[in-house]
């Protein structure tokens, strides 16, 4: 692989981490909303007790809202690193390879899209085509393999291109270890990742914790046998 690939695989991975640091860092407590209901069906079964517990449910909520949505943009954005085309409007990317230009369509995992959705890509692929005869069309999943991709995307594909997983990276990169070398580069920038103020997602999560827990006593007592009975009955009035 090459080092530009590499280094932009880092960066990408880095700025990630980063904007999970920036969100724990922006949760406060009054910007929350508690849905009492639901609190009140999943405390117990969750073995929440005290204000520490509801403060690490609601920090953990809230960082993790999103997350699988914006790793997501995280793998388009190291697909890309594989080819400085200009990207094919309606497109996640455009390479061109062994003569051939492939206007390509990214998605995370084999199981992509409703059977609509898949529906409209087909559409979207054959438009293209017809636009531009000698552009060929391809879907590509970052993880998975050919028995994970789901039975719509099979069907209603049928005859196009697609991609899932490794078979994806070699198809972008023409190494075989190309999945294998990024997975490794992606654990290795996790692991060493510090961001300002050598700050870790770890630490900040529970200092965080320890700020919604003072600020749920600060509101609703520091009893803990009149906590959730003073929090239910106070919330929202």
């Amino acid at each position: 692989m090459e080092n530009r690939i590499r280094s932009l695989i880092e960066i990408h991975v880095s700025e990630f981490l980063e904007n999970r640091l920036k969100t724990i860092q922006k949760i406060e407590l009054e910007d929350y909303e508690i849905n009492s209901f639901l609190l009140a069906s999943v405390k117990d079964q969750l073995g929440m007790k005290n204000q520490k517990d509801l403060a690490r449910w609601i920090v953990t909520q809230r960082s993790e809202r999103g997350l699988v949505t914006s790793f997501g943009g995280v793998l388009q954005k190291i697909a890309k690193t594989f080819s400085d085309e200009a990207t094919t409007p309606g497109f996640t990317m455009t390479l061109k390879k062994n003569g051939k230009k492939y206007n390509i369509l990214v998605t995370s995992g084999p199981n992509p899209f409703a059977k609509r959705q898949t529906v409209d890509v087909r559409r979207q692929f054959e438009d293209s085509v017809e636009s531009d005869p000698i552009s060929i069309p391809v879907l590509g999943m970052c993880y998975g393999n050919d028995n994970a991709v789901s039975n719509i995307v099979k069907s209603e594909l049928k005859g196009m291109k697609y991609y899932a997983g490794r078979k994806f990276w070699e198809f972008l990169s023409g190494e075989e270890r190309c999945r294998d070398d990024i997975l490794k580069i992606i654990t290795e920038t996790a692991e060493n990742f510090q961001g300002e103020d050598n700050k870790s997602i770890s630490s900040l999560t529970e200092k965080k914790i320890n700020q919604i827990e003072k600020s749920l006593s600060a509101k609703y007592g520091k009893d803990e046998k009149k906590f959730w009975k003073k929090l239910f009955r106070d919330i929202y009035i």
